[in-house]
């Protein structure tokens, strides 16, 4: 558009320069000289004005190229920074949890009188779920070193518990 209007500027002191100079001759010649350099120069000016507008379109596009992709990344960032937030408050909570349980008395030391009474025939031993999941938690956090010792039933009977 703005390319568009110098060419037209540039056209008309051209045909403004004929016409003067055809009409009269004399004062044509004085002044359409200096409306054809006037118009000349203002054509120009507005073609590197032009110029200049397009090279600011051009950074303004590659600047919001470049703020869209640091968003991206700070959303990203954030997403991560949560994620780990949450992971380190389940680590917490794990280890909380395991403090409390390992308070609890399973087995070790127990006389013969504290020896539960073994269930009716048909009932199984089995592992306790609460025994289970510490087990499973160890395992996550330790590499599976306790689990082995906690996960190991020592002739409990819990359901006696």
């Amino acid at each position: 558009m703005t390319n568009s209007a110098a060419r037209k500027s540039l056209s008309a002191s051209q045909r403004l320069s004929t016409l003067d100079g055809a009409a009269f001759p004399g004062f044509g010649t004085m002044i359409g000289a200096g409306w054809y350099e006037a118009l000349r120069q203002i054509g120009e000016d507005v073609l590197r004005i032009h110029e200049h507008v397009k090279s600011i379109v051009t950074s303004a596009r590659e600047q919001s190229v470049g703020l869209n992709e640091i968003n991206t990344s700070i959303s990203q960032m954030d997403q991560v920074t949560q994620t780990n937030a949450v992971d380190h408050r389940l680590a917490i909570d794990a280890a909380n949890l395991m403090q409390l349980v390992m308070q609890f008395k399973t087995g070790e030391g127990m006389s013969a009188r504290q020896t539960p009474r073994e269930g009716p025939a048909a009932s199984h031993s089995r592992q306790s779920p609460a025994r289970s999941l510490i087990g499973k938690i160890a395992v996550a956090f330790n590499g599976g070193t306790a689990a082995k010792v906690i996960a190991s039933p020592v002739g409990d009977n819990w359901e006696e518990f």
